[in-house]
């Protein structure tokens, strides 16, 4: 068996000159572009081609399992790699994306955080930031940043300085935008891990509608839009009592804002104020006959919004000792400064209550 010996000589170029004359490679040939190295490294890339497509339609050969991006730095300052800052894409320039450095302050500042400067990028220059994958030997001591970091330290994005990275989670105002991991603490051959995974803001979710947010809002689900929406908090309750009351046949009284009083036959003598706009959703009742019972003659029971009013139950009886109940599937509107009174009106009993002592709360939200 006879063995061939030689040496082969792979094609090589700079770039420029590899576009320029756009060749198209055998199929199996390898050609070397000598000034477009692989991130991190100082190796050529290469491609291999296919017999059929030129040089610019051939894609650069990987060396591991990474994810990095061409972009153009538009910071305004030189990038260097063993600073390793985060960037965010601002727009795009010559056909790349072109980045500034994010910030962990504000959304415009860290919803678009695209990855790490993995390699030396002058200003308006293009070069490789790291999406996914590891950034070999840089400081990950934590000591650039003023920290102490150690091995799996989860990372975040600054909220104090663009472009740092800090491995203190930024609390709220701020963002939290994890980067990745130390995946080695060292002075001069650390690395870092780097995945990101940009926050979201409760908005940003898919089954949460919040458009307009206003102070004191929370958040209810709406099951006609199946979603979460934004809601004021504006329900309250308004108690509503007097003192006991012997009624007379026929007679309508009224119950306000004097809880030592007795109800009175005129309902502008203890109103009380609604002080927020809303809806009368329901009315509980309480009440309680000290001295006799009356007998099972239906009463009224109405509540008013400044002089309107809407009874609330028709048939309400004094027969026994006490009751509570209460009275929903109202939806009565009321205006913040709009007064009321609940009012009583009695029937004709065969026997008369004596001693009765009403409580009425009001629910409006």
């Amino acid at each position: 068996m006879s063995v061939l010996t030689g040496t082969i000589q792979l094609r090589k170029d700079v770039e420029a000159n590899w576009t320029s004359s756009n060749p198209i490679l055998l199929n199996g040939e390898v050609a070397i572009s000598q000034d477009i190295l692989y991130v991190q490294t100082n190796q050529p890339r290469f491609k291999i081609g296919n017999g059929v497509d030129n040089w610019q339609g051939l894609n650069y050969q990987p060396v591991d399992t990474q994810l990095t991006a061409l972009v153009v730095n538009g910071t305004g300052t030189d990038l260097e790699r063993t600073d390793y800052k985060v960037v965010k894409v601002t727009s795009a320039q010559g056909q790349r994306l072109q980045v500034n450095l994010a910030q962990a302050n504000n959304d415009p500042n860290s919803a678009d955080t695209l990855g790490i400067v993995a390699e030396d990028i002058r200003v308006n220059g293009n070069g490789y930031i790291m999406l996914y994958g590891q950034i070999l030997n840089i400081n990950t001591t934590g000591n650039l940043q003023g920290e102490t970091w150690n091995d799996g330290d989860l990372l975040y994005l600054s909220a104090t300085t663009a472009g740092a990275i800090t491995n203190i989670r930024p609390t709220s105002p701020n963002h939290s935008v994890a980067l990745g991991y130390v995946q080695y603490a060292n002075a001069n051959n650390g690395k870092i891990f780097v995945k990101i995974q940009n926050g979201y803001e409760l908005n940003e979710l898919h089954d949460v509608y919040v458009p307009t947010p206003t102070d004191g809002d929370t958040i209810v689900w709406n099951n006609t839009n199946s979603r979460y929406e934004n809601k004021a908090i504006t329900g309250y309750t308004i108690i509503v009592s007097n003192a006991s009351l012997n009624p007379v046949d026929g007679t309508t009284y009224y119950y306000g804002g004097s809880f030592t009083s007795t109800p009175t036959s005129t309902d502008n003598a203890f109103r009380f104020v609604y002080p927020k706009t809303g809806k009368i959703k329901a009315v509980g009742v309480s009440h309680r006959i000290v001295t006799t019972l009356g007998t099972s003659e239906s009463c009224q029971l109405g509540i008013g919004v400044n002089t309107t009013y809407t009874n609330f139950v028709t048939n309400y009886t004094l027969d026994i000792n006490s009751r509570q109940i209460l009275y929903s599937s109202l939806n009565i509107s009321v205006t913040a400064g709009d007064y009321g009174t609940i009012r009583f009106i009695a029937p004709t009993f065969a026997t008369n209550p004596v001693g009765l002592i009403f409580t009425f709360t009001i629910y409006i939200e």
